[in-house]
Protein backbone atom coordinates (compact mmCIF):
# COMPACT_ATOMS: atom_id res chain seq x y z
CA UNK A 1 0.00 0.00 0.00
CA UNK A 2 2.52 2.57 0.58
CA UNK A 3 5.56 0.51 -0.46
CA UNK A 4 6.69 0.14 -4.57
CA UNK A 5 8.40 -2.63 -4.70
CA UNK A 6 10.04 -1.34 -7.94
CA UNK A 7 12.47 0.86 -5.51
CA UNK A 8 13.88 -2.24 -4.09
CA UNK A 9 16.62 -3.66 -5.30
CA UNK A 10 18.89 -6.79 -4.23
CA UNK A 11 22.51 -5.62 -3.60
CA UNK A 12 25.67 -7.44 -2.22
CA UNK A 13 27.10 -5.07 0.87
CA UNK A 14 30.18 -5.70 2.84
CA UNK A 15 29.72 -5.48 6.60
CA UNK A 16 31.70 -2.79 7.35
CA UNK A 17 29.82 -0.58 4.76
CA UNK A 18 26.57 -1.14 6.87
CA UNK A 19 25.65 1.36 9.34
CA UNK A 20 23.15 1.31 12.67
CA UNK A 21 20.79 3.96 12.54
CA UNK A 22 20.81 6.56 15.56
CA UNK A 23 17.52 7.45 14.34
CA UNK A 24 16.29 4.27 14.65
CA UNK A 25 12.24 4.48 15.23
CA UNK A 26 12.61 1.85 18.30
CA UNK A 27 14.27 4.92 19.82
CA UNK A 28 11.52 7.15 19.52
CA UNK A 29 9.94 6.06 22.95
CA UNK A 30 13.32 7.81 24.77
CA UNK A 31 13.46 11.82 24.14
CA UNK A 32 16.26 12.57 22.56
CA UNK A 33 17.73 13.99 19.84
CA UNK A 34 18.03 13.54 16.21
CA UNK A 35 21.65 12.70 14.68
CA UNK A 36 22.59 14.29 11.61
CA UNK A 37 23.05 12.27 8.62
CA UNK A 38 26.51 13.47 8.50
CA UNK A 39 27.76 11.77 11.70
CA UNK A 40 25.85 8.29 10.74
CA UNK A 41 29.41 7.14 10.52
CA UNK A 42 30.93 8.73 13.56
CA UNK A 43 32.50 5.94 15.93
CA UNK A 44 30.74 7.27 19.02
CA UNK A 45 27.01 7.26 17.25
CA UNK A 46 27.66 4.15 16.14
CA UNK A 47 28.77 2.61 19.39
CA UNK A 48 25.83 4.21 21.23
CA UNK A 49 23.57 2.80 18.38
CA UNK A 50 25.22 -0.62 19.09
CA UNK A 51 24.13 0.41 22.68
CA UNK A 52 20.80 0.67 22.66
CA UNK A 53 19.65 -1.78 20.11
CA UNK A 54 21.14 -4.31 22.09
CA UNK A 55 18.86 -3.82 24.86
CA UNK A 56 15.95 -5.54 21.84
CA UNK A 57 16.99 -9.70 23.02
CA UNK A 58 20.12 -8.99 20.02
CA UNK A 59 21.60 -12.02 22.49
CA UNK A 60 19.71 -14.38 21.05
CA UNK A 61 20.40 -13.39 17.35
CA UNK A 62 23.78 -13.71 17.60
CA UNK A 63 23.42 -16.93 19.04
CA UNK A 64 21.83 -18.26 16.44
CA UNK A 65 24.09 -16.63 13.57
CA UNK A 66 27.23 -18.52 15.34
CA UNK A 67 25.14 -21.63 14.97
CA UNK A 68 23.65 -21.26 10.97
CA UNK A 69 25.29 -18.23 9.91
CA UNK A 70 23.12 -15.16 8.40
CA UNK A 71 19.93 -16.60 6.38
CA UNK A 72 18.90 -14.80 3.59
CA UNK A 73 15.40 -15.93 4.01
CA UNK A 74 14.83 -12.67 5.47
CA UNK A 75 16.43 -9.82 3.77
CA UNK A 76 17.75 -6.78 5.85
CA UNK A 77 16.91 -2.84 4.01
CA UNK A 78 19.11 -0.44 3.79
CA UNK A 79 19.45 2.87 1.89
CA UNK A 80 22.07 4.81 0.50
CA UNK A 81 23.98 7.46 3.74
CA UNK A 82 23.05 10.86 1.60
CA UNK A 83 26.38 12.02 2.53
CA UNK A 84 28.50 8.84 2.11
CA UNK A 85 26.40 7.07 -1.24
CA UNK A 86 29.49 4.07 -1.54
CA UNK A 87 27.88 3.68 2.56
CA UNK A 88 24.93 2.61 3.88
CA UNK A 89 22.85 2.67 6.98
CA UNK A 90 19.98 0.20 8.28
CA UNK A 91 16.28 0.80 6.95
CA UNK A 92 15.08 -2.51 8.84
CA UNK A 93 17.01 -5.23 9.71
CA UNK A 94 19.14 -3.93 12.82
CA UNK A 95 19.43 -6.04 15.21
CA UNK A 96 20.50 -8.32 12.70
CA UNK A 97 23.15 -6.28 11.37
CA UNK A 98 24.12 -5.17 15.22
CA UNK A 99 23.99 -9.40 16.29
CA UNK A 100 26.48 -9.45 13.02
CA UNK A 101 28.88 -6.68 14.08
CA UNK A 102 29.43 -8.12 17.37
CA UNK A 103 29.93 -11.51 16.17
CA UNK A 104 32.50 -10.12 13.94
CA UNK A 105 34.46 -7.10 16.13
CA UNK A 106 34.96 -10.61 18.44
CA UNK A 107 36.15 -12.71 15.38
CA UNK A 108 38.85 -10.21 14.36
CA UNK A 109 40.11 -10.11 17.63
CA UNK A 110 39.79 -13.99 17.76
CA UNK A 111 37.52 -14.43 20.69
CA UNK A 112 34.53 -16.52 19.00
CA UNK A 113 34.38 -19.91 19.31
CA UNK A 114 35.78 -22.28 17.52
CA UNK A 115 34.15 -23.15 14.35
CA UNK A 116 32.81 -19.68 13.37
CA UNK A 117 35.17 -19.15 11.05
CA UNK A 118 32.73 -21.97 8.95
CA UNK A 119 30.27 -18.75 8.49
CA UNK A 120 31.94 -16.10 9.23
CA UNK A 121 31.90 -15.39 5.46
CA UNK A 122 28.04 -15.18 5.79
CA UNK A 123 28.27 -11.95 7.97
CA UNK A 124 31.00 -10.33 6.20
CA UNK A 125 29.55 -10.72 3.22
CA UNK A 126 25.54 -9.47 2.76
CA UNK A 127 23.33 -9.90 0.04
CA UNK A 128 20.66 -7.16 1.31
CA UNK A 129 17.52 -5.17 -0.43
CA UNK A 130 18.53 -1.62 -1.41
CA UNK A 131 15.71 1.57 -0.99
CA UNK A 132 16.02 3.50 -3.82
CA UNK A 133 12.81 5.53 -3.35
CA UNK A 134 12.53 8.99 -1.93
CA UNK A 135 10.67 8.65 0.82
CA UNK A 136 11.87 10.29 4.18
CA UNK A 137 9.96 8.03 6.83
CA UNK A 138 10.93 4.25 4.82
CA UNK A 139 12.36 3.43 8.09
CA UNK A 140 9.06 4.31 9.98
CA UNK A 141 6.68 3.26 7.45
CA UNK A 142 8.68 -0.84 7.01
CA UNK A 143 9.55 -0.99 10.35
CA UNK A 144 5.52 -0.11 11.32
CA UNK A 145 4.23 -2.33 9.24
CA UNK A 146 6.23 -5.13 10.26
CA UNK A 147 6.50 -4.37 13.97
CA UNK A 148 3.25 -2.92 14.99
CA UNK A 149 1.31 -6.26 15.07
CA UNK A 150 4.16 -8.92 13.76
CA UNK A 151 7.93 -9.33 14.57
CA UNK A 152 8.58 -7.22 17.72
CA UNK A 153 5.37 -5.05 18.79
CA UNK A 154 5.70 -1.15 18.57
CA UNK A 155 4.94 0.47 22.06
CA UNK A 156 1.66 2.69 21.67
CA UNK A 157 3.62 5.68 21.13
CA UNK A 158 5.66 4.43 18.01
CA UNK A 159 2.54 3.32 16.97
CA UNK A 160 1.13 6.33 17.49
CA UNK A 161 3.90 8.21 15.94
CA UNK A 162 3.62 6.21 12.67
CA UNK A 163 -0.13 6.95 12.29
CA UNK A 164 0.31 10.61 12.35
CA UNK A 165 3.30 10.14 10.39
CA UNK A 166 1.60 8.39 7.38
CA UNK A 167 -1.91 10.79 7.97
CA UNK A 168 0.22 14.27 7.82
CA UNK A 169 3.06 13.63 5.34
CA UNK A 170 1.17 11.00 2.98
CA UNK A 171 -2.26 11.43 3.71
CA UNK A 172 -3.38 8.19 4.71
CA UNK A 173 -6.05 8.07 7.39
CA UNK A 174 -5.45 5.94 10.54
CA UNK A 175 -8.50 3.66 9.72
CA UNK A 176 -7.01 3.04 6.39
CA UNK A 177 -3.28 2.80 8.01
CA UNK A 178 -4.78 0.36 10.55
CA UNK A 179 -5.34 -2.22 7.89
CA UNK A 180 -2.33 -2.35 7.06
CA UNK A 181 -0.80 -2.46 9.97
CA UNK A 182 -3.00 -4.73 11.64
CA UNK A 183 -4.38 -2.83 15.03
CA UNK A 184 -7.62 -1.92 14.13
CA UNK A 185 -9.68 1.00 13.24
CA UNK A 186 -10.46 2.07 16.75
CA UNK A 187 -7.45 1.36 18.33
CA UNK A 188 -5.48 3.44 15.64
CA UNK A 189 -8.57 6.73 15.96
CA UNK A 190 -7.68 6.13 19.94
CA UNK A 191 -3.94 6.13 19.27
CA UNK A 192 -4.08 9.47 17.15
CA UNK A 193 -5.56 11.64 19.50
CA UNK A 194 -3.70 10.69 22.09
CA UNK A 195 -0.72 11.73 20.46
CA UNK A 196 -2.21 15.15 19.35
CA UNK A 197 -3.06 15.44 22.75
CA UNK A 198 0.51 14.43 24.31
CA UNK A 199 1.84 16.75 21.81
CA UNK A 200 0.08 19.85 22.55
CA UNK A 201 0.99 18.68 26.62
CA UNK A 202 4.46 18.79 24.96
CA UNK A 203 4.35 22.34 24.07
CA UNK A 204 2.94 23.97 27.08
CA UNK A 205 5.13 26.16 28.31
CA UNK A 206 5.44 24.98 32.05
CA UNK A 207 5.52 21.23 31.39
CA UNK A 208 6.58 20.35 27.80
CA UNK A 209 10.00 20.80 28.72
CA UNK A 210 9.78 17.82 31.12
CA UNK A 211 7.09 15.68 29.44
CA UNK A 212 8.75 12.41 27.97
CA UNK A 213 7.62 9.62 25.86
CA UNK A 214 6.49 7.30 29.18
CA UNK A 215 4.07 9.90 30.15
CA UNK A 216 2.24 8.76 26.74
CA UNK A 217 0.28 6.38 28.77
CA UNK A 218 -1.70 9.15 30.69
CA UNK A 219 -3.41 10.35 27.62
CA UNK A 220 -3.74 7.08 26.13
CA UNK A 221 -4.27 4.59 28.79
CA UNK A 222 -6.36 7.60 30.57
CA UNK A 223 -7.74 10.27 28.75
CA UNK A 224 -8.83 8.87 25.87
CA UNK A 225 -10.44 5.72 27.13
CA UNK A 226 -12.56 7.86 29.63
CA UNK A 227 -14.92 10.27 28.42
CA UNK A 228 -15.69 12.22 32.05
CA UNK A 229 -12.00 12.97 31.95
CA UNK A 230 -12.00 13.67 27.95
CA UNK A 231 -14.60 15.84 28.77
CA UNK A 232 -13.48 17.60 31.44
CA UNK A 233 -10.43 18.60 29.44
CA UNK A 234 -12.73 19.63 26.59
CA UNK A 235 -10.87 17.60 23.82
CA UNK A 236 -12.24 18.65 20.40
CA UNK A 237 -12.31 16.12 17.66
CA UNK A 238 -12.51 19.06 14.98
CA UNK A 239 -9.27 20.67 16.19
CA UNK A 240 -7.48 17.67 17.49
CA UNK A 241 -6.79 19.45 20.92
CA UNK A 242 -7.66 20.40 24.30
CA UNK A 243 -9.49 23.45 24.74
CA UNK A 244 -9.70 24.24 28.07
CA UNK A 245 -5.98 24.70 28.35
CA UNK A 246 -6.05 25.62 32.31
CA UNK A 247 -7.55 21.67 33.45
CA UNK A 248 -4.78 20.49 30.58
CA UNK A 249 -2.30 22.32 32.51
CA UNK A 250 -4.04 21.65 35.84
CA UNK A 251 -3.81 17.72 35.19
CA UNK A 252 -0.03 17.60 34.19
CA UNK A 253 1.23 18.91 37.27
CA UNK A 254 -0.19 16.43 39.13
CA UNK A 255 2.30 13.97 37.31
CA UNK A 256 4.93 15.91 35.69
CA UNK A 257 7.72 16.79 38.01
CA UNK A 258 9.33 20.37 37.41
CA UNK A 259 11.83 20.53 39.96
CA UNK A 260 15.09 18.79 40.19
CA UNK A 261 14.21 16.93 42.97
CA UNK A 262 13.64 13.06 41.98
CA UNK A 263 12.31 12.37 45.47
CA UNK A 264 9.78 14.86 45.02
CA UNK A 265 6.22 13.07 45.61
CA UNK A 266 3.69 14.05 43.40
CA UNK A 267 -0.03 13.93 43.13
CA UNK A 268 -0.42 10.88 40.62
CA UNK A 269 2.78 8.25 40.21
CA UNK A 270 0.96 5.92 38.10
CA UNK A 271 -1.62 6.12 34.71
CA UNK A 272 -3.91 3.76 36.54
CA UNK A 273 -4.43 6.26 39.49
CA UNK A 274 -5.39 9.09 37.34
CA UNK A 275 -7.67 6.18 35.64
CA UNK A 276 -9.21 4.10 38.79
CA UNK A 277 -9.22 7.07 41.39
CA UNK A 278 -9.23 10.45 40.12
CA UNK A 279 -11.71 9.74 37.32
CA UNK A 280 -13.41 7.57 39.66
CA UNK A 281 -13.92 10.72 42.30
CA UNK A 282 -14.89 12.77 38.84
CA UNK A 283 -17.46 10.40 38.42
CA UNK A 284 -19.25 9.13 41.69
CA UNK A 285 -18.03 12.24 44.29
CA UNK A 286 -17.67 15.74 42.46
CA UNK A 287 -16.83 17.31 45.73
CA UNK A 288 -13.73 14.81 46.43
CA UNK A 289 -12.61 15.62 43.06
CA UNK A 290 -12.85 19.15 43.16
CA UNK A 291 -10.74 19.15 46.71
CA UNK A 292 -8.01 17.12 44.88
CA UNK A 293 -8.07 19.66 42.14
CA UNK A 294 -7.77 22.38 44.95
CA UNK A 295 -5.70 20.70 47.53
CA UNK A 296 -2.14 20.68 46.06
CA UNK A 297 -1.27 18.49 48.91
CA UNK A 298 -4.10 15.91 48.18
CA UNK A 299 -2.10 12.65 46.41
CA UNK A 300 -4.63 10.09 44.76
CA UNK A 301 -3.58 7.40 47.73
CA UNK A 302 -5.13 10.40 49.88
CA UNK A 303 -8.52 10.59 47.58
CA UNK A 304 -8.56 7.06 47.20
CA UNK A 305 -8.65 6.54 50.99
CA UNK A 306 -10.98 9.55 51.22
CA UNK A 307 -13.19 7.73 48.42
CA UNK A 308 -12.74 4.09 50.91
CA UNK A 309 -14.84 6.16 53.84
CA UNK A 310 -17.86 6.54 51.21
CA UNK A 311 -18.48 3.07 50.78
CA UNK A 312 -20.95 0.81 51.97
CA UNK A 313 -18.54 -0.86 54.32
CA UNK A 314 -18.00 0.38 57.32
CA UNK A 315 -14.79 0.79 59.96
CA UNK A 316 -16.10 -2.66 61.46
CA UNK A 317 -16.71 -4.29 58.22
CA UNK A 318 -13.44 -3.09 57.27
CA UNK A 319 -11.06 -3.75 60.00
CA UNK A 320 -12.78 -7.44 59.82
CA UNK A 321 -12.16 -8.38 56.24
CA UNK A 322 -8.25 -6.93 57.12
CA UNK A 323 -8.42 -9.52 60.47
CA UNK A 324 -9.68 -12.44 57.88
CA UNK A 325 -6.87 -11.68 55.45
CA UNK A 326 -4.56 -11.48 58.40
CA UNK A 327 -5.36 -14.99 59.41
CA UNK A 328 -5.38 -16.33 55.65
CA UNK A 329 -1.82 -14.98 55.21
CA UNK A 330 -0.52 -16.57 58.43
CA UNK A 331 -2.09 -20.01 57.39
CA UNK A 332 -0.28 -19.34 53.64
CA UNK A 333 2.10 -22.43 52.61
CA UNK A 334 5.21 -21.40 51.83
CA UNK A 335 6.67 -24.39 50.52
CA UNK A 336 3.77 -25.10 48.33
CA UNK A 337 3.79 -21.60 45.99
CA UNK A 338 7.84 -22.29 45.80
CA UNK A 339 6.93 -23.08 41.33
CA UNK A 340 5.30 -19.74 41.70
CA UNK A 341 7.70 -17.20 43.92
CA UNK A 342 8.28 -14.53 41.55
CA UNK A 343 4.59 -14.19 41.07
CA UNK A 344 3.74 -14.23 45.24
CA UNK A 345 6.71 -12.15 45.26
CA UNK A 346 5.84 -9.29 43.17
CA UNK A 347 2.09 -9.48 44.76
CA UNK A 348 3.31 -9.18 48.37
CA UNK A 349 5.38 -6.04 47.40
CA UNK A 350 1.93 -4.79 46.22
CA UNK A 351 0.06 -5.65 49.11
CA UNK A 352 2.67 -4.12 51.49
CA UNK A 353 3.14 -0.70 49.53
CA UNK A 354 -0.13 -0.43 49.36
CA UNK A 355 -0.86 -0.76 53.64
CA UNK A 356 2.57 0.91 54.05
CA UNK A 357 0.51 4.00 52.55
CA UNK A 358 -2.80 3.35 54.54
CA UNK A 359 -0.42 3.01 57.70
CA UNK A 360 1.38 5.98 56.70
CA UNK A 361 -1.70 7.97 56.13
CA UNK A 362 -3.35 7.24 59.47
CA UNK A 363 -0.23 8.07 61.50
CA UNK A 364 -0.49 11.62 60.48
CA UNK A 365 -4.52 11.88 61.50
Amino acid sequence: MFLDPKNFVRLEVTLDNVYLDPNNPRFSDVKDVLIDESRIMDDLVQTRALERISKYEVKDLVESIKNIGFLKIDRVVVRKIRTSPEKYVVVEGSRRIAACKIINDAYKRSEVPEGVEEIIDTIQNLEVLLYKGEEEDISWIIQGIRHISGVRTWRPFQQAQLLVKLEEEQGVEPQIASETLGIGPIVAARLVRAYYGYRQAEADEDYGYYITPAHFAYFNEVVFRRVALREWLKWSDEKRKFENTKNLKKMLSWFINTEEDPEKEMKISQARELRDTVVRALIEEPDLFKKFVSDENMTADDLQFALGKRTSADEAEWYNRLREFSDDIEDLPTIKILDRKDEFLAIFSVIIEKLQKHKEILEKM
